[in-house]
């Protein structure tokens, strides 16, 4: 179970990272600031924390050594 969340994470943190830039960019060219980028970087800032905070465990089990 924790390699299938590592692997989506670190997928989406590849994709986020090649295509934020050039998205960014693309934005700025056609609106002329960064207001509307930085805006959606902040949303999805928040998105993922959310995400992190319901995929984690909400009860832990105490092992035996």
């Amino acid at each position: 179970m924790l390699r299938n969340v590592y692997g989506t994470f670190a997928t989406a943190v590849t994709f986020g990272g090649a295509f934020s830039p050039w998205l960014a960019g693309h934005l700025f060219d056609r609106i002329g600031n960064y207001f509307l980028p930085f805006t959606i970087a902040i949303i999805s800032v928040g998105l993922a924390c959310i995400m992190v905070w319901l995929a984690a465990p909400r009860k832990f089990r105490k092992e035996k050594p």
